[in-house]
């Protein structure tokens, strides 16, 4: 765990010295996130889940594993000076699956975010659904995430 912090502080730490980035909190999965400039129309996302997912499929096994990277390419669909919308997609994968060589699912986040306190223009308050489309053998799991979370994006000047 200590490994993980250690490797997100320094993540967000190149991102606020050198772009335009931010950090941000997911309650689904406890993710927490290191993004490129939110306010482009393209931008990405690397996520790295703290707790493991709740599933209503009892042998769904990526609900059992913390610590599962993702890495998200999102889109702003809708864009004004209150809220915004994004839809994306993402790869995930949990190296740690029992003996098969890891277990790789695909999400789709569909989020909006607000900046709601006018003296804190950087700081927003976030929503989201992004379902887990987990590959096992013949059959695919969905496991569906809504999250609430805070977003900080730092500026360069």
């Amino acid at each position: 765990m200590k490994t993980i912090l250690a490797t997100l502080f320094l993540v967000s730490y190149a991102i606020s010295a050198f772009a335009q980035g931010g950090l941000a909190f997911f309650s689904s999965g406890r993710e927490i996130a290191v993004s490129t400039n939110f306010e482009r129309k393209v931008w990405g996302e690397f996520r790295l889940s703290t707790k493991p997912y709740y599933t209503l499929f009892e042998d769904a096994r990526v609900a059992e594993y913390k610590g599962i990277p993702q890495l998200i390419g999102n889109a702003n669909i809708m864009h004004n000076d209150q809220v915004a919308m994004s839809l994306g997609v993402g790869l995930g994968y949990s190296p740690w699956e029992g003996g098969e060589g890891g277990l790789g699912f695909v999400t789709v986040p569909l989020g909006i975010r607000t900046a709601p306190f006018k003296n804190a223009p950087n700081f927003y308050l976030l929503g989201e659904f992004s379902p887990k489309i987990v590959p096992d053998g013949e059959w695919y799991y969905v496991i569906p995430a809504v999250s609430w979370g805070m977003r900080y994006q730092f500026l360069k000047e």
